[in-house]
């Protein structure tokens, strides 16, 4: 049996069943714990290799995110605010 503690969690792999157990330590009064089997351990090691692999998420340019308001018209003309 292997055990690994973190601050909020705790990994034990039992080599025997070949199982893998996942406890919360934040809810001990909760019943926080997930039982993978090797497979689900394949799978979450998969899953979180994607995600590492993954980029961080690209900024949004300037104005899309806000929802501004266009400053040309389509014909590339830009706005005045003053109307003739």
């Amino acid at each position: 049996m292997i055990a690994k503690e973190l601050k909020n969690s705790t990994f034990i792999y039992d080599e025997d069943k070949k199982e893998i157990l996942i406890t919360d330590k934040n809810a001990p009064h909760t019943r926080s714990t997930v039982v993978l089997s090797r497979i689900g351990m394949f799978s979450l090691a998969r899953f979180i290799l994607r995600i590492a692999q993954k980029g961080p998420p690209k900024k949004k340019k300037k104005g899309e995110a806000d929802g501004q308001k266009k400053l040309f018209n389509r014909t590339g003309r830009r706005f005045s605010s003053k109307r003739r």
